[in-house]
């Protein structure tokens, strides 16, 4: 069996959550060397809203963060949510903004985008998908998973696929909440196909599809830690089966 391997999102999610993403630098530097030193396979310590908190309420520079927090956790791979199309916003960007936004930040040391839509169009998560190639940095296709009758097992895996074939380094499925009361798409998994465990850090597509889980428990976030990998075999058979 492959080594579990978990994520940090404390710098990023965590005070997100639960304190409107005040915490300031300053702050968080004490525990970055802890941090760097518990062997996380990443810390994810960039984007979603710390971006627009540090330009409205912190008055801190965002690529100066990113600097620091660099600087401070230099072992470990650092990772930030993007909004695919959006970046770190609520409106679409053009793709030229898009592909610069990713190359500055892959130039300022981010390692590892995960790059989801809301709406799960994989036609708005293209271009940041291939400026992260493009800029040597890994690119983790987010999938927006929830209970509802379109969205369905079938749906998940055949944009998981088509998130493969876009070139995605690795697939994780996004959900902060209901995973934990509905258990419907991981049974499924776990009954249609043999799962292993897997280390997301440095996974490309050879044999099998790097799937994993976020979730979250206040500060902290599991993904693509106890996730399971499908081969892409395994994904087939699977499609087989669900008629998708």
């Amino acid at each position: 069996m492959k080594s579990v391997q978990l994520n940090n999102n404390v710098l990023r999610d965590g005070h997100q959550s639960l304190a409107a993403t005040r915490m300031r630098t300053e702050q968080m530097l004490p525990a970055c060397e802890a941090l760097d030193n518990w062997g996380f396979g990443a810390l994810e310590t960039w984007g979603g809203a710390t971006i627009d908190s540090g330009l409205r309420f912190l008055d801190e520079f965002p690529f100066d963060r990113l600097d620091a927090l660099k600087k401070a956790c230099p072992k470990t791979p650092h990772m930030m949510l993007l909004r695919g199309q959006n970046i770190v916003q609520y409106a679409h960007f053009p793709d030229d903004v898009v592909t610069a936004f990713i190359k500055t930040s892959a130039d300022h040391g981010m390692n590892i985008f995960r790059i989801f839509d809301a709406l799960n169009d994989t036609r708005n998560m293209k271009c940041a998908i291939d400026a992260c190639k493009a800029a040597g940095a890994q690119a983790h296709g987010t999938i927006c998973y929830t209970s509802s009758p379109v969205h369905t097992v079938a749906k998940f895996i055949e944009m998981g696929v088509e998130l493969e074939k876009m070139g995605a380094d690795a697939i994780v499925l996004k959900e902060p909440a209901v995973f934990r009361s509905d258990k419907s798409v991981l049974n499924q998994w776990r009954h249609g196909a043999r799962l292993d465990f897997f280390s997301s850090r440095r996974t490309q597509f050879l044999d099998d599809l790097a799937l994993g889980r976020e979730q979250r428990d206040g500060p902290w976030s599991i993904e693509a830690g106890d996730s399971p990998c499908i081969g892409k075999r395994r994904i087939n058979q699977l499609r087989d089966r669900t008629g998708s």
